[in-house]
């Protein structure tokens, strides 16, 4: 009956999260890709990224049930996994998928898929046969050595190891931690994750708690030289607030205001772009655009306190929201006030957005001939905080 069964085309939108990646385990039976994968997923997870698991066996038993064990079988399986994990990274998880997936092509099929829309690793856990039979609890190796079982990967029937993995880990020299940890340092080297900082193993050895997203931020430094010529911001008591959290890591592993991707995803989803939990977008407002790429900010006294590096400017559509049922007006002063925390309610299109370390500006105020439905927006990223002098 297969054969009368057509694929029907959907209409595919255009839209993906940035920052999906797959980790693909591939080695013997026995060879410790599951235990390994499940030291990796909760450290990236701490950092981040969603994480979902993509077992071999757990796949066989929902998304495969009912295939067997034949080479057909043994493709059809492994490309349904990578079909999966392609899906998923194009938003933005960070998948680990743990299969024996035995055949060199069929596993370069699955990377093909997936790096449409990401990152690809293969990490080829590489155990001899020995010593996968001799961690086997199960027996199966036993019987398959004595012929009872047919078809056993690695006894008689064939595991192509992979010619070129990102990564190879050999499971009879390093523990399982050790062998985690090698990948998650390939994983930061690549910038797929956060790398980790000293307060993660300090937290460890302290049980103190880790900080979020796994990133201890410090943006304290020397005073710039250049700092009294710079243009000015001042910052009300909340925004100082905020630049002084910033600063000494309070609001890790933020180093500084948010960027646009960042700030609306938070707005959408309550979640930076790149998965983490966050509930408030931190900003800062200003009435003017700098003209400048880099401000001093100062306190209500005139006190210079910080100097921030003017990054990217976006548009703001103010009208966005109206679909609550709240006046637009209204609608823009409560995100801004409640949820972005910088900036107050003021005149239709009069006010600019800044962010506490990243900032933004709208376009002059509402006149004649004035588009008051969008305001352009300028994040400005910390730089330093700037000791007293």
């Amino acid at each position: 009956m297969t054969e009368h069964i057509y694929a029907h085309e959907h209409p595919e939108t255009e839209r993906r999260r940035d920052g999906g990646f797959t980790l693909w385990f591939t080695g013997l039976s026995g060879s410790g890709k599951t235990t390994i994968a499940h030291l990796v997923g909760p450290a990236i997870e701490e950092r981040g990224p969603i994480v979902e698991y993509l077992d071999g066996d757990t796949v066989r038993t929902h998304l495969s049930k009912g295939l067997g064990f034949s080479k057909d079988d043994r493709d059809a399986n492994i490309e349904r996994i990578g079909w999966v994990a392609a899906r998923l990274t194009r938003h933005g998880a960070a998948v680990i998928a743990a299969a024996i997936s035995p055949y060199e092509e069929t596993r370069q099929k699955a990377r093909e898929l997936v790096e449409e829309w990401g990152t690809f690793v293969e990490v080829h856990v590489a155990t001899s046969v020995e010593e996968c039979a001799r961690r086997d609890v199960k027996g199966l190796y036993e019987k398959a050595f004595k012929g009872e079982i047919k078809g056993f990967t690695g006894v008689d029937d064939p595991y192509e190891e992979p010619s070129n993995p990102e990564v190879r880990i050999d499971t009879e020299q390093h523990e399982p931690e050790e062998s985690a940890q090698l990948i998650l340092q390939h994983l930061e080297e690549r910038g797929l994750i956060p790398a980790a900082v000293a307060s993660m193993s300090v937290a460890t050895e302290t049980k103190l708690i880790a900080p979020h997203g796994g990133t201890l931020v410090d943006r304290t430094g020397e005073r710039p030289d250049d700092v009294e010529t710079l243009e000015v911001v001042t910052l009300t008591s909340r925004e100082l607030s905020d630049l002084d959290m910033i600063a000494c890591g309070a609001l890790s592993p933020l180093e500084g205001f948010m960027g646009h991707e960042d700030y609306e995803s938070v707005l959408d989803t309550m979640r930076l772009a790149n998965g983490l939990p966050w509930a408030l977008p931190v900003c800062l407002a200003v009435e003017t655009a700098p003209s400048g790429d880099r401000v001093a900010l100062a306190d209500e006294s005139g006190k210079l306190v910080a100097v921030l590096d003017v990054g990217e400017t976006y548009e703001y559509d103010r009208a966005a929201g109206g679909a609550a049922g709240i006046p637009h007006d209204r609608r823009c002063a409560s995100r801004c006030r409640a949820a972005v925390r910088a900036e107050a309610a003021v005149p239709r299109g009069t006010r600019h957005g800044v962010r506490a370390g990243r900032a933004g500006v709208p376009r002059a105020g509402e006149g004649p001939g004035r588009d008051a439905s969008r305001v352009r927006r300028a994040r400005l990223a910390p730089r330093r905080r700037v000791p007293d002098a």
